[in-house]
């Protein structure tokens, strides 16, 4: 065979013929062994970055946690937090650990759509898609309702039965692609900004409306309900569309439009659009991303970080992540802008939040090669509420992405929802996952025995100390679609092991038509085989293992080549504990 490799800068201005590292390759026979040695030998070749081993976990991981996103979206306000807090403290799985999503800044539409009603006012969280959204279809059954607007009505079917579904390099795509640049920009960008926050542009570091008594509300909430870290959101450009660059408070920080380095702004880096095409058609791609110059950004940061800080907010979840490594052109590339805003990200952060930085969307390797401080980064997209195919997928996600991910950084599994008709197989996979645990509850809405399994009175979690990932007889299974496998998560803890064990065989992510999956029949029951020998680098001198199944409350004990067979319904888990047995003098 032959290895293909396509190496590209992200910026026109900058060519070579030449590439000194590019390709690592590594074998071995312990995979867990050769992952570490591997990221090892990459992270001191390059110098760009730290193997998690060499970082500190943050102590907010070891707490239950509670984060405002699913919960209001970016409607969140003060009153709904200490609702929100209090619902966990009455259950008796108070929250120790809170994170303030998206909502709390100073934000706008650029001039000519900031007159445009946001339409997400009378509806409620539990109502808007994934990311707070009004879905393009339901926003065009709101607001086009003449007849006049069936043309409108004809497009926007056309999109989500036809477009949606087909490759990136389609037809439709390509038609599509036209008419939002050249015939239907305006209306696409008015739905940005009614329904969505994609199009909105950060105006100052300063806290918004809401929140401009911060400082006030962190230490209530610290006093009155025993919190021990807030963090806040923001994006790593700002806000999801970068700053304002006409706002008076970031001239200091001389702020640019630019635009990502796809078509029809620039004719390389296909592959974004090969796994996104929305990306053509998204706001960025029309008006352009606020970004600061890297070599101002540490001061944007400073200042941000600095006024958090003083607010007594305790570190930053940093998302949108991989924006960023578009933006590149005009200033060395990709790699080389993302280098620069993470490193003075984490530099800031360090300075001024301890360092505390749960870093989201950041899964390209321009990202993930400059985590030089960051120790916590998300392993998969969001939890979706509302999205029933999404459930199995983001278990699967989560658990092998930690295999890569989890040499860098301590995996960070998301936030879910306790009262939710998948909230067991998420519980479980958190509990196995040696990641923070943290629900985005709605107020008064808990599955407070189900919290408890995780949950201790203090507000900790008994936290596992490695990723979670899969056993070595799962790592070239197809645990989503072969129909036969189970997934199986090992971890260890200071004493045992532990070991997941799941049916998440159905639906899986196409990645063609970027849409979740469904089977062609209902997914079927499966056996999953547990044995002591999953949970690498357990030893027992006289080769026995107590084995403790909490689903079926039943203990076994087993050799260690000896195995338990387990059936499993559909998003049916398993969570067992094991526990090598040891000899005792006199004791028969």
């Amino acid at each position: 065979g032959k290895l293909d490799l396509r190496v590209e800068s992200g910026d026109p201005g900058l060519e070579s013929s030449y590439v000194s590292t590019s390709v690592f390759i590594a074998s071995g026979k312990d995979p867990y062994q050769l992952l570490e040695r591997a990221f090892a030998a990459v992270a001191d070749r390059t110098g760009t970055f730290r193997v998690r081993s060499e970082k500190p976990v943050p102590a907010a991981l070891n707490d239950f946690g509670w984060c405002t996103w699913d919960a209001f979206y970016s409607k969140v306000d003060p009153k709904g937090i200490k609702e929100g807090l209090e619902g966990l403290i009455s259950g008796g799985t108070p929250a120790r650990f809170l994170i303030l999503d998206d909502g709390w800044q100073a934000t706008d539409n650029d001039k000519e759509y900031r007159a445009k009603d946001d339409t997400r006012s009378d509806v409620g969280a539990e109502e808007l898609a994934g990311g707070g959204v009004i879905e393009g279809d339901d926003y065009a059954a709101s607001q086009l309702t003449s007849l006049k607007d069936v043309p409108a009505r004809i497009l926007t079917w056309w999109y989500t039965s036809v477009v949606e579904r087909s490759d990136y390099d389609s037809t439709p795509v390509r038609v599509w692609q036209w008419l939002t640049h050249h015939l239907i920009k305006n209306e696409l960008m008015k739905y940005f900004a009614e329904a969505t926050d994609w199009s909105k542009r950060l105006t100052s570091v300063l806290p918004n409306a809401k929140f401009q008594e911060l400082d006030t509300l962190v230490k209530e909430v610290k006093g009155e309900y025993g919190l021990r870290h807030t963090y806040c959101w923001h994006a790593l450009t700002g806000y999801w569309l970068g700053v304002d660059t006409t706002s008076p408070k970031m001239q200091r920080f001389q702020p640019v439009i630019q635009y990502p380095c796809i078509a029809p702004h620039y004719d390389y880096t296909p592959g974004v659009l090969a796994a996104e095409p929305t990306m053509a058609w998204n706001p960025s791609s029309f008006i352009g991303m606020g970004i600061i110059p890297p070599n101002l950004i540490k001061d944007f940061y400073s200042e941000m970080h600095r006024t958090l800080s003083d607010a007594h907010i305790d570190g930053v979840k940093v998302d949108a992540q991989a924006a960023i490594t578009m933006l590149g052109a005009g200033y060395g590339g990709g790699p080389q802008i993302t280098r620069a805003y993470v490193h003075a990200m984490e530099q800031s952060a360090k300075e001024f939040l301890g360092g505390n930085v749960i870093s989201c969307m950041c899964h390209p390797t321009e990202n993930l090669y400059s985590f030089r401080e960051t120790s916590v980064a998300r392993a998969s997209d969001d939890f979706y509420p509302r999205e029933p195919a999404s459930h199995t997928v983001h278990v699967v996600n989560v658990v092998y992405n930690s295999l890569f991910l989890g040499e860098i950084v301590t995996p960070d599994w998301d936030m879910f929802q306790s009262e939710h008709p998948a909230a067991g197989l998420h519980a479980a996979a958190r509990a196995v996952g040696g990641c923070a645990v943290y629900t985005s509850d709605r107020p008064d809405i808990h599955d407070f025995a189900l919290l408890k399994k995780l949950v201790l009175p203090d507000g900790t979690v008994f936290r596992a100390k490695l990723p979670g990932r899969p056993t070595r007889d799962c790592l070239f299974a197809d645990v989503a679609t072969d129909n036969v496998s189970a997934l199986k998560v090992w971890n260890r803890n200071g004493v045992n092991g532990v070991l997941g064990v799941f049916n998440v065989q159905g639906f899986s992510w196409d990645r063609s038509i970027r849409q979740f999956k469904e089977p062609d029949a209902s997914p079927p029951d499966v056996v999953a085989e547990a044995s002591p020998k999953d949970v690498e680098g357990l030893v027992s001198a006289v080769d026995k293992y107590a084995v403790w199944s909490h689903a079926e409350e039943r203990l076994f004990v087993l050799s260690h080549d000896g195995s338990v067979k387990l059936g499993l319904k559909p998003q049916g888990w398993d969570v067992l504990t094991v526990a090598p047995c040891t000899e005792l003098p006199g004791v028969p």
